[in-house]
């Protein structure tokens, strides 16, 4: 018995060297999200995207409820809209059980491993590109919080020891402390409707645009190397929306871009 336990533990050290040696990793992985800006889901939603993004679950939560987390890569008409009045998913109303709720965004999730390697959230940067219209945004000067959360394996190198430092909500750091590894919610963007009159022809409006899709790539540099992966998810028109007049519909959205606040 004895001998086994050994062997186990030099089992577990070789698995350990071997993912330290592997190199740095990034996953990406777009999900649609209550609206960042109002949603008094979107706590509870961040929370359940850390979850799934730490555990490498495509999902967590409960299933039908504004704050469940799932990664998608198709999304509808409706799924990228945020409202200034009360939806979901292109809805206004709300169906039952999302009153409260004021519409959608597309978010890209990021988990980064550096691979027994720190690094630093100023050096994160962030591509983005929505319906054709791109933007780029440096995590320079953010903290960690609730929805972003870094764990740095403390001097010895070793997660899981007594040294280990994580940083999130009640330890905000900034962008300067050494951490090994980072959990994201994301970063995003959706169409902006103010007056519920204008949905319908805004769902419209989004399904014949000349890109439809979103795109999002976070890339660093982690010891001298280039670390960068990207995601992207694409338009499915749905009928209801497509069989619509559009009408005049010039200055009738605009474009809004979640950020996390410093």
């Amino acid at each position: 018995m004895f001998g086994l336990r050994i062997f186990r533990l030099a089992l577990a050290g070789l698995i350990f060297s071997a993912l330290l040696i592997s190199g740095p990793i990034m996953y990406v992985y777009p999900s649609i999200a209550p609206n960042p800006w109002y949603s008094p889901s979107w706590y509870d939603y961040a929370q359940n995207a850390i979850a799934a993004l730490q555990t490498g679950a495509s999902s967590w939560g409960t299933p039908g409820s504004p704050s469940y987390y799932q990664r998608t890569y198709s999304f509808y008409p409706g799924d990228v809209v945020v409202t200034d009045f009360e939806s979901w998913r292109g809805q206004a109303p709300p169906p039952p059980g999302y009153e409260g709720e004021y519409g959608n965004a597309l978010l890209f999730g990021l988990y980064l491993d550096g691979g027994g390697k720190t690094f630093r959230l100023r050096d994160l940067w962030y591509y983005e590109n929505f319906f054709g219209s791109p933007d780029t945004f440096s995590f320079a000067g953010q903290a960690y919080g609730y929805d972003l959360v870094g764990h740095y394996y403390g001097p010895d190198g070793i997660p899981g020891t007594a040294d280990d430092i994580w940083y999130g909500e009640s330890n905000p750091g900034n962008d300067s402390v050494l951490v090994n590894r980072l959990w994201f919610t994301g970063l995003g963007a959706a169409f902006s409707v103010s007056d519920p009159a204008d949905l319908p022809y805004a769902l419209w409006w989004i399904t014949h645009q000349d890109y439809p899709f979103g795109w999002g790539t976070y890339w660093i540099w982690i010891d001298g190397q280039l670390v960068t992966a990207s995601a992207g998810a694409s338009l499915v028109p749905e009928p209801a929306t497509a069989a619509l007049i559009g009408l005049g519909l010039a200055g009738l959205l605009c474009l809004r871009r979640y950020r996390k606040a410093a």
